[in-house]
């Protein structure tokens, strides 16, 4: 259900991973996909979604049905022969640990940077975040960056992400590749990889280890 006026748009139903989409990262090509690269902490599906455009800048908010929000504002503009992409977002929401033996209350603030020039496009994404409960209070740090490139036919990604908490690492590159063969048809290809073994005083926080290569043949339109 939407609702639009000269103010913005309302939206209600399965709507709170808006924010993110339009103030996220670019996302890898082909079957590119980065781990880590959000807060642990998020919104359930359902929810009340608001977005205004004010000039070149956007106005996001998402609620979703456990009260848990995300505030955003995005600043998109061109400059000579270059694109600039500016975000800053705010979100408190909950994240189990990976035992699911603890409930953490997240708040969380992330900015990403983007600049494109001609076909290629580069950015970074920075975040921070505090996980409380009523045993232990952890922080978070992470830096994500990326780059793409189209070469005719051929479009190309490469990610790598790092971050930490509580001086325990957390790592992952995704690299990407798109042949577009014809219209609305084309070949992709993901290699993604990403390793965390965090526990703290015992409990299992994030536990992940994996190398993944897809290939697949996708019609889109």
């Amino acid at each position: 259900l939407n609702l639009g006026g000269i103010w913005g748009t309302a939206s209600v139903g399965d709507v709170t991973g808006l924010v993110r989409e339009q103030t996220r990262r670019v996302r890898g090509v082909g079957n590119a996909e980065l781990n880590f690269d959000d807060h642990l902490g998020q919104l359930s599906d359902v929810g009340v979604n608001y977005i205004g455009r004010f000039g070149p800048s956007l106005l996001l908010a998402s609620v979703d049905d456990n009260g848990d929000f995300e505030i955003a504002s995005m600043y998109q503009r061109p400059l000579d022969n270059k694109d600039y992409r500016f975000s800053l977002r705010y979100r408190q929401s909950q994240f189990d640990s990976d035992d699911e033996l603890i409930e953490f209350d997240s708040t969380a603030i992330g900015f990403v940077g983007e600049l494109t020039y001609g076909s290629t496009v580069f950015d970074l994404g920075l975040g921070l975040e505090q996980l409380n409960s009523d045993s232990m209070s952890l922080d978070r740090r992470y830096l994500s960056i990326g780059a793409a490139r189209k070469i005719g036919l051929w479009t190309f990604s490469g990610e790598a992400h790092y971050g930490d908490i509580e001086g325990q690492d957390e790592s992952a590159y995704a690299l990407g590749l798109k042949y577009d063969i014809a219209r609305g048809m084309s070949l992709n290809f993901g290699l993604n990889h990403s390793d965390a073994n965090i526990n703290v005083n015992g409990i299992s926080i994030l536990q992940e280890k994996q190398t993944q290569g897809l290939l697949s043949l996708r019609y889109s339109f």
